[in-house]
């Protein structure tokens, strides 16, 4: 791996947290707006950490890292679409990213191993 362009796994991440970030729209409740951005953002973040780092152990501990953050992530998600504040339909779609991201993440951890 060159740079972090080439990680699939980065790049889903950064799209779905700006696809959230889109979705929050006008958030009524801005402690929640923030607190589901951090984790938003956090995915893609620990992964960009992680890469930088000089180790693989220190890599995969950030994959993990952003794993739980994704883990996270979808909790909110859904709690945001009961409460009505992102639509059922971008909240299932951004659910399923979640999950496949998970999946991506868990491959990559074992890979690096």
């Amino acid at each position: 791996m060159k740079n972090l362009d080439g990680i699939n796994v980065w790049n889903r991440s950064c799209n779905m947290a700006i696809r959230t970030h889109k979705a929050l729209g006008p958030c009524p409740d801005p402690n929640f707006r923030e607190r589901i951005t951090r984790a938003s953002l956090a995915v893609a973040s620990n992964i960009a950490a992680g890469y930088e780092r000089n180790s693989t152990w220190q890599f995969r501990q950030y994959l993990n890292k952003a794993n739980g953050s994704c883990a996270e992530l979808r909790t909110q998600l859904y709690i945001a679409a009961e409460l009505g504040i992102i639509d059922h339909a971008q909240s299932t779609n951004l659910i399923a990213e979640t999950l496949e991201i998970s999946t991506l993440l868990r491959s990559l951890i074992t890979s690096t191993i």
